[in-house]
């Protein structure tokens, strides 16, 4: 039977007729935008008897949706086996068990979730933000949106029902299919759902092109399926990512043709088909970004313009277009994002100050999430606060090593008469006054960076929050990281975590320059924005700069290539677990699809600086940037940044001063103890879920 089923893409080339018009989004009326909640997803399928989720996962649910939750159950009898070669005498009861949590983020009023259609008998459970739909952007409840469309595709199915043989049976099902992954693949916007079509009765469940939200799914040995947003971290739980590469059926009647495609990763993580229903996969027909398909296999991936630069080539320079196209896209993709946010609910605090913060940015102060910030500064008004969520570890070993640094030096200075005169007794006491957090690399550039938004942009309140996280602290929380982040399991899937984690809580200290005093802060704001996607998209990691020393302008395409085709299979699922479970919803403007698309036609010599010279540059017009991210740098110095654009790159884990794997040497978990050991080498280790803290 395995032989005979075949792998169907429908991928188009989608931007054959689109001609993108810079500056339209900004002229909507976006109060019209009714915008999606975020929401906990859990969904079972077995036999006999419904299975709920525990105690355990509803409480991890309500941490993502806490505005409302809800249950509801479907019963499917099976008088035919799901091959329809032999009926079942008495009929076999399936149990749907569809359960929903919401985060209301915009509007007077929450809508509840699962959605349901009487008629059909279909439900959907979405947790997603649809920015447009074939290409416009949304007007509306998209929500109700996105379940209207699914409809659209079940009741025009449902006038073709009518069918007398098992073939005719299997081609309905088929163009189901079809039509639903088409509707799909015109959503642009991160999303995971779960939705059962109650006519063909197939389920259909999966997560966006770049796998923005997280959706896991386990199946135990008796067959039944489930599927969720966050799951526990037991080893016997077998929970795995749902891949973003397509839109994956279950099909309680008939048998499918469709399948995984060849040669593919994910053939090896099919789920195996248990007695009462068959999986399998059908790709979307994405139409806001360009796929294109690998030799020898179908499975398609996003396509980057590898065009090398011609030999008389000019230095990227701050007066070219492609400064003003990169700043128009990162306005369009803000204002979606951005506009119209509500206030959040809830009571006021006696231990916080300004309650109706709408919108925070995780802000290491580095180039990325800094251009965000000035940009978001054009687009509300002034009078609205913006939260800088900005994180710093207390690491003893480096704070040890930091005050060893400074003691030798006070003591060379006190050798002289005169240089121990020069110096007041503070300073000379400043070895036993450096604390953990000041010392952080992420304070630092946040405080440079803060200064210069301020400089820039007058008039706002940039309330910039101290995250500061004692080692005794990251302690307590390890078991409740590990466990969000599961089913990823290393060292840096933790160090990375751990800031995420921190600041999405928004928890800190704030210092009122007028009295000179530090107060207890909690961040209102439910909507947060990073900077994640930069990197990959304009050549910022440090192994960019590596490939093209080692290789050229080659060396240098293959590696962003690498980057680019491995984004839906990064770590954005993990990172929307730990963020969501504050019940907050982060954004992403750099992975907008217009953005993205524009990005990965660009040709690489108006995006990075490799080879362009111009070390040792004195016009002012004309600054000496580093060469990664050079686009985005330029943006930041036309922007009056100029101290950020300048600013060098450093990963997320070593922004925090929490690099566990590289700062205070490699230790992983023993996984019959659960403890803590030392490991010798600065390598990647896993980890499992400990015993006891």
């Amino acid at each position: 039977m395995e032989s005979q089923k075949r792998a169907l893409c429908i991928f188009t080339n989608p931007f054959s007729d689109l001609h993108l018009h810079y500056g339209i989004l900004r002229h909507i009326d976006i109060f019209l935008i009714f915008r999606p909640p975020m929401c906990g997803i859990y969904f079972s399928l077995c036999c006999r008897s419904p299975v709920l989720p525990d105690q355990r996962t509803i409480d991890l649910l309500r941490c993502r949706g806490p505005d409302s939750i809800k249950e509801h159950r479907v019963v499917v009898k099976q008088k035919y086996s799901v091959d329809r070669r032999a009926p079942l005498a008495d009929g076999r009861l399936l149990c749907l068990t569809f359960t929903s949590t919401v985060l209301a983020l915009r509007g007077e009023s929450t809508t509840v979730q699962p959605l349901l259609d009487e008629a059909t008998g279909s439900v959907l459970c979405w947790n997603g933000e649809a920015w447009r739909f074939a290409n416009k952007a949304m007007v509306g409840n998209d929500t109700q949106f996105i379940f209207d469309s699914l409809l659209q595709v079940v009741s025009s199915s449902k006038e073709n029902l009518t069918v007398t043989n098992d073939i005719g049976l299997n081609d309905f099902l088929d163009g189901v299919c079809i039509s639903l992954a088409t509707v799909m693949g015109k959503v642009s916007g991160p999303f995971a759902f779960v939705f059962y079509d109650g006519i063909s009765q197939q389920i259909f469940f999966g997560r966006d092109r770049l796998g923005r939200r997280s959706l896991l799914q386990r199946k135990d040995r008796s067959g039944m399926l489930m599927l969720a947003s966050v799951g526990d971290d037991c080893q016997e739980s077998e929970w795995t990512e749902v891949e973003a590469d397509g839109i994956y059926v279950v099909r309680l009647v008939g048998e499918t043709k469709f399948d995984l495609h060849a040669g593919s990763e994910c053939a090896e993580n099919k789920l195996a088909d248990p007695p009462f229903f068959t999986s399998s996969k059908i790709a979307r027909k994405d139409e806001h970004v360009n796929f294109r398909s690998a030799p020898g296999t179908e499975s398609p991936f996003l396509f980057l313009n590898k065009t090398l630069p011609p030999t008389n080539n000019q230095c990227l320079s701050i007066k070219d277009p492609v400064i003003g196209v990169l700043q128009q896209h990162l306005l369009d993709s803000l204002t979606l994002r951005v506009t119209a946010v509500p206030k959040p609910p809830g009571q006021i605090s006696s231990t916080t100050i300004h309650q109706h913060t709408r919108l925070a940015i995780l802000f290491s102060g580095g180039l990325d999430c800094t251009v965000l910030a000035r940009l978001v500064h054009d687009l509300l008004p002034s009078s609205e606060d913006i939260d800088l969520l900005n994180v710093a570890f207390e690491n003893p070993r480096v704070l040890s090593a930091s005050r060893n640094l400074v003691k030798p030096q006070r003591a060379n200075e006190a050798a002289g008469v005169k240089a121990l005169e020069a110096k007041s007794q503070a300073e000379l006491n400043i070895a036993d006054e450096v604390t953990p957090y000041e010392i952080c690399p992420d304070r630092i550039t946040g405080r440079a960076s803060l200064k210069e938004l301020k400089q820039i942009c007058p008039g706002r309140t940039w309330r910039f929050v101290e995250v500061n996280v004692s080692y005794s602290e990251t302690r307590q929380h390890r078991s409740s990281i590990i466990s969000l982040i599961h089913p990823h399991n290393t060292e840096m899937d933790l160090s990375i975590a751990y800031a995420f984690y921190f600041a999405a809580r928004g928890s800190g200290v704030v210092y009122d320059t007028s009295t000179s005093i530090f107060s207890a802060y909690k961040s209102s704001a439910r909507v947060l924005l990073s900077g994640l996607g930069a990197d990959e998209l304009f050549a910022g990691y440090t192994r960019h700069g590596t490939a093209f020393s080692r290789r050229g302008f080659p060396g240098l395409l293959d590696e962003l290539e690498l980057d680019i085709t491995r984004l839906g299979k990064r770590n954005l699922g993990r990172d929307d677990r730990v963020i969501s479970h504050w019940g907050k919803e982060v954004r992403l403007p750099y992975l907008d699809e217009n953005l993205l698309h524009w990005a990965l036609q660009c040709p690489i010599w108006q995006k990075c600086g490799f080879g362009q010279g111009g070390i040792g540059r004195t016009d002012e017009d004309e600054p000496c940037l580093e060469p990664e991210k050079k686009v985005l740098r330029l943006l930041a110095y036309k922007l009056g940044m100029k101290g950020v654009a300048r600013e060098k790159k450093r990963a997320v884990s070593g922004n925090s001063s929490r690099n566990w794997s590289a700062q205070l040497s490699t230790r992983r978990y023993n996984s019959d103890q659960g403890r803590l050991r030392w490991s010798q080498k600065g390598q990647k280790e896993r980890i499992s879920c400990p015993t006891e803290d």
